[in-house]
C-alpha cells in the first residue's frame, strides 16, 4: 500500500509541475510572472531561478526546453 501511495503522489506531482510550467509559459514575460507571484522583478527572477534549479535537481530539466510551454526567455521564436 505504501508503494502504491508513493506512486500516486509522484504522478500528482508531475501533473502539478507541468501545470505550473504551463502557467508560467502562458505569462510570456517576467512582468506577468511578477503579477502572479506578487513580487518585484528581482524576487521574481530569483523565484524563477530557484524553480529551474528544482526542475533540474528532480529530473524535470527536459521540461525547460519545450516549444509548447517555454519558461526560459527567448525559447519561442
Amino acid at each position: 500500500m505504501q508503494n502504491w501511495s508513493a506512486s500516486i503522489w509522484q504522478e500528482v506531482n508531475k501533473l502539478q509541475i507541468k501545470w505550473l510550467i504551463q502557467t508560467i509559459a502562458e505569462g510570456k514575460n517576467i512582468e506577468k510572472l511578477q503579477e502572479s507571484l506578487k513580487l518585484d522583478k528581482k524576487q521574481s527572477l530569483t523565484w524563477l531561478n530557484s524553480f529551474i534549479d528544482f526542475l533540474v535537481a528532480n529530473g524535470y530539466d527536459s521540461q525547460l526546453n519545450l516549444k509548447t510551454s517555454p519558461i526560459l526567455p527567448n525559447q519561442k521564436r
